[in-house]
């Protein structure tokens, strides 16, 4: 079964339809809010927003995969992992030209240690930035493990039917632009796989961060881990890299309430003479 993000590109139609989900969140209650009043989706909203897009379930739990897609007639499950990051305009702007986006795939240091100790290795062969030999055991661990959720994700301990289709699975990632006073937002949506690129070259940043560099693209890391502090797994793909792209769009103003119009508009009887 094709799907917009999951195995085709979106049509024109559905990123209206998208630029109008997101855009309720304009009416005052989005959960983020900029310094001149007007309120935006939240990353929670847009993972429900992403949810009622494709008809699917948002898990509203922390877990492997933010939205559930049952494909019934065939009993797979599409799982989306959605992401949600501003980017400054010149940012923004050259994701078309090898431009990166953000992801934060984890941030537990625990999970991530366990398998890298299991070889051998600890905090002080990080912290002493011990070797490229040990830096490529270690990037490569850290990959594995996430992959490792990936593939052995139990839809079923979520309550939902089927097998993940591995394939058609995502990172779907919402990029818009840093809100300005005079300039509405653009945002765009990119889908990656979940299968990360091979032959990583791996070093030793700094004693708090480890990186991991595409052959070839020297201009900035594809992963980063701050294995000793915040434990952070950061994934920057090329905007390039992307299985499945929108063009760049922009969200309708709704009508914007208070809370009190709101409480109004709900239960107008009992508001009267409050």
């Amino acid at each position: 079964m094709l799907i917009p993000f999951a195995n085709r590109q979106p049509t024109s139609s559905e990123i209206r339809k998208l630029s109008y989900l997101i855009g309720v969140f304009g009416d005052g209650f989005g959960a983020e809010k900029d310094k001149w009043g007007r309120t935006r989706a939240g990353w929670k909203q847009m993972e429900r927003v992403i949810a009622e897009f494709f008809g699917g379930l948002a898990l509203e739990q922390m877990a492997v995969f933010d939205v559930l897609l049952p494909i019934n007639e065939y009993s797979k499950i599409y799982g989306f992992s959605v992401k949600t990051k501003s980017l400054p305009s010149t940012k923004f702007n050259s994701l078309d030209d090898n431009g990166r986006v953000y992801i934060e795939l984890n941030n537990s240091l625990s999970k991530l240690w366990n398998p890298i100790k299991a070889l051998g290795f600890n905090e002080q062969n990080f912290k002493l930035n011990t070797g490229s030999s040990i830096a490529s055991e270690m990037g490569k661990s850290i990959i594995n493990t996430v992959q490792s959720w990936y593939r052995e994700f139990n839809p079923q301990a979520m309550g939902v039917d089927g097998a993940l289709d591995f394939e058609a699975s995502k990172h779907i990632v919402i990029s818009y632009t840093t809100p300005k006073k005079n300039s509405d937002i653009r945002y765009r949506v990119d889908a990656f796989n979940l299968k990360f690129p091979s032959g990583i070259l791996w070093e030793f940043h700094s004693p708090k961060c480890l990186r991991g560099y595409e052959k070839g693209y020297q201009d900035g890391p594809l992963f980063e881990w701050y294995g000793l502090s915040g434990g952070q797994l950061k994934y920057y793909p090329r905007a390039k890299m992307a299985s499945h792209s929108s063009k760049v769009f922009q969200v309708p103003h709704p009508k914007v309430f208070t809370i009190s119009q709101r409480a109004m508009e709900y239960w107008p009887k009992e508001w009267v003479g409050l």
